[in-house]
């Protein structure tokens, strides 16, 4: 059974400035550190009970495994200009992955860290036993840049083994849903370095089937009020 995930969001022009960006500091929000192989780190909205969070955390974990065994996406680019006459660029991402095996992966996670908002509830999940991943050494610099984001996020890092691409959107839905969406922002785009783009119009379309893709950083910046994250593709 695949499950379908739609996306869209307005990214400025590479003229203003790169928007793909990434962090592994989060104010507010527990935050995996790329070398922690097997532990993910989700969000979500309050519930009424904590079981009940727990269960939607478990759940979005299993989202995270599941699409970094095997996922279909698709990305696209269509240019516009906005009231203002500034160029922009339309994106849209699509993320298809099985999600059969959900409810056994949840079996196999342990909570290890919570954190309690008053709208949001983050956690860090271990997954044991089969499958396991291992994370690649990256070198995406966490040094304060413009506006305060860490450095990568104006310059997502660079490496022979594996392609990074930074999603981001604006926090309209909050940390539990926000996040969710800038992860997806982000391995979408990765489908951009898996060949050559349909086109129709002014619009390019990428579609890829990957394996591996993860997400190694997440930044959040409260006076942007955006969310970032970097997903890596290994080569």
């Amino acid at each position: 059974m695949m499950k379908r995930f739609i996306l869209t969001l307005l990214v400025i022009a590479v003229s203003s400035g790169s928007l793909f960006a990434g962090g592994d500091q989060s104010p507010g929000e527990l935050c995996k550190k790329s070398t922690d192989d097997n532990v993910y780190f989700v969000t979500s909205r309050r519930f009424r009970t904590e079981q009940q969070e727990t269960n939607e955390c478990l759940f979005r974990a299993a989202r995270q495994i599941s699409i970094r065994k095997e996922a279909v996406i698709t990305y696209s680019e269509t240019p516009e200009k906005d009231a203002k006459g500034k160029k922009r660029i339309k994106t849209s991402s699509l993320i298809d992955f099985n999600q059969s095996n959900t409810f056994d992966l949840a079996d196999r996670m342990k909570v290890l860290k919570t954190d309690r908002k008053d709208k949001s509830v983050a956690m860090q999940i271990r997954l044991t036993g089969a499958p396991a991943f291992k994370n690649l050494q990256i070198s995406a610099s966490n040094v304060p840049g413009i506006g305060g984001n860490p450095g990568w996020v104006a310059k997502p890092p660079k490496g022979k083994g594996y392609f990074a691409v930074v999603g981001t959107v604006p926090g309209t839905e909050g940390p539990g849903d926000s996040f969710v969406n800038a992860d997806t922002a982000a391995i979408c785009a990765l489908a951009q370095f898996t060949g050559q783009p349909t086109v129709s119009g002014t619009t390019k379309t990428w579609k890829a089937t990957i394996h591996g893709a993860y997400i190694a950083r997440r930044w959040y910046n409260p006076k942007e009020n955006r969310y970032y994250s970097l997903a890596i593709l290994p080569r």
